[in-house]
């Protein structure tokens, strides 16, 4: 690639900081270490005097050695667990930190929405701010002028856009960035889980919104943990753990390693590799069992243990059409295609429990409840579940877990033998302002109306 198809180039970034041992450490290290220069590199009391300085700090590595390029109009997801490095990253890229060592190149104008307020000043007005950001990114009053009516009507605050910002909520603040930044017709955005504060209606129009800029040829910058965002968003991701990055490819290949790793353990920091399940597949699979895998959201990095009856393979979410998804309109139907393979024979009894924000059980769809008799899988088989259902709750974000059991003599349950994580978010949204809903409430119940009236002269008859 070369470098006039790329509009960000870094190279072996990295962002070191000293983390001092006690306060005092602060003063004494740099003094010892200062005295140490005094004396030849190789003597004695250059040695012990840099020993002794060198135990009063410690470098911690933020971000180490990433690499990698954009090219024009692409989209890429950063990945990763809290403290893996991913602001470092944006902020490095966005010019508001400097590397430690190595160097970013980035050409045309870049949006950055790394912080809520970054770059605005809270004693300005909302409409001061917008001016006020146009200047920074070299546009005329007159280039603001003609934009201010777009990017008040995005922001949608009302009249706070004439108050001081400082007296905005997180959700206005964000508005407005969000209105200012796309306004302005970068040739990178970049967007660091800002848009986590806004609610799901305002997540919608920020979709949106990013989808224009994506055809109009904006490159894309995105931090999240929603992997649906990731995948709806970016044709390639970047998957950082403590600082290094240990994938960099395309968005389901790196998501399906965030999910293995995040479940069944990390291999050793600076090692990519990928589950050695998926990496050595057997040769027998058949197709819906290799589309099963390709699909997962999640897959068992243990492949298979004999000493257990049932090992769950891997869990894939679709939707009405078969395609792959994590995110649902409420009432949507939804398919959780599960695989497990047995080391000893049946029956079994599958279940799908679902978990809302609370962390309360909504609903546990098993083999009991729903009428289906046991599986009676033979020893060494591989069998797959469907289990279809309408996603009746309430708009918002929710967790699945498959399941095997036993049937231990009670109507309503097993005895789990096997289980998934914890897998998701599954987000199910529902634009309540400008749409009817199919019902109010947490939940959806199968119901009916009907209304009988009758007249007065009717009532005035019985005695």
């Amino acid at each position: 690639m070369s470098d006039s198809d790329s509009i960000i180039i870094a190279e072996n970034l990295s962002k070191v900081y000293r983390i001092w041992e006690t306060p005092s450490a602060r003063l004494k290290s740099p003094l010892l270490a200062g005295v140490a220069s005094l004396f030849p590199k190789k003597s004695a009391p250059h040695r012990a005097l840099h020993a002794r300085a060198a135990r009063g700090w410690r470098d911690f590595y933020a971000l180490h050695d990433v690499s990698f390029s954009l090219r024009h109009g692409e989209a890429i997801g950063i990945i990763g667990r809290n403290g893996s490095g991913k602001s470092t990253l944006l902020q490095l890229i966005a010019g508001t930190l400097t590397p430690t060592t190595g160097h970013v190149k980035t050409s045309g104008r870049v949006g950055a929405l790394l912080e809520l307020g970054s770059g605005f000043n809270p004693d300005f007005t909302g409409r001061e701010n917008v001016f006020l950001s146009g200047a920074i990114y070299g546009l005329s009053r007159r280039d603001m002028e003609t934009l201010f009516d777009n990017i008040a009507s995005f922001a949608d605050i009302g009249d706070f856009i004439e108050q001081p910002v400082k007296t905005y909520s997180s959700g206005m603040l964000m508005r407005l960035a969000f209105a200012v930044q796309s306004a302005v017709d970068p040739q990178l955005l970049i967007v660091d889980e800002a848009l986590a504060v806004g609610d799901v209606f305002f997540q919608q129009k920020c979709a949106a919104r990013m989808r224009q800029l994506q055809e109009r040829g904006t490159t894309m910058l995105l931090v999240s943990h929603d992997m649906g965002v990731i995948r709806n968003m970016c044709s390639k991701a970047i998957y950082l753990r403590q600082g290094r990055c240990v994938a960099f490819g395309l968005c389901d290949d790196v998501i399906r390693q965030y999910h293995n790793e995040a479940v069944g353990g990390a291999p050793p920091v600076g090692e990519t590799q990928e589950s050695a399940y998926l990496a050595q597949p057997d040769a027998s699979i058949p197709y819906v069992l290799d589309r099963l895998l390709r699909d997962a959201i999640w897959t068992n990095p243990k492949k298979n243990n004999p000493e257990e009856p049932v090992s769950i393979l891997a869990l894939a979410v679709r939707n009405q059409q078969s395609e792959p998804t994590t995110s649902a309109s409420i009432g949507d139907t939804l398919v959780v295609e599960f695989a497990f393979r047995t080391s000893s024979d049946g029956p079994f009894h599958p279940s799908l429990e679902i978990k809302n924000r609370y962390n309360q059980v909504v609903s546990s769809l098993n083999s009991h409840t729903l009428n289906h008799p046991p599986i009676l899988a033979s020893e060494n088989a591989t069998t797959i579940i469907c289990v279809e259902f309408d996603a009746r709750l309430e708009a918002g974000e929710y967790t699945i877990q498959a399941n095997m059991g036993r049937y231990d003599g009670l109507p309503n349950r097993g005895v789990k033998i096997a289980s998934t994580p914890w897998l998701g978010p599954i987000i199910l949204k529902w634009d309540y302002e400008n749409k009817k809903a199919p019902f109010l409430g947490m939940f959806g119940l199968t119901a009916k109306i009907s209304v009988r009236s009758t007249s007065f002269h009717s009532m005035g008859s019985i005695t």
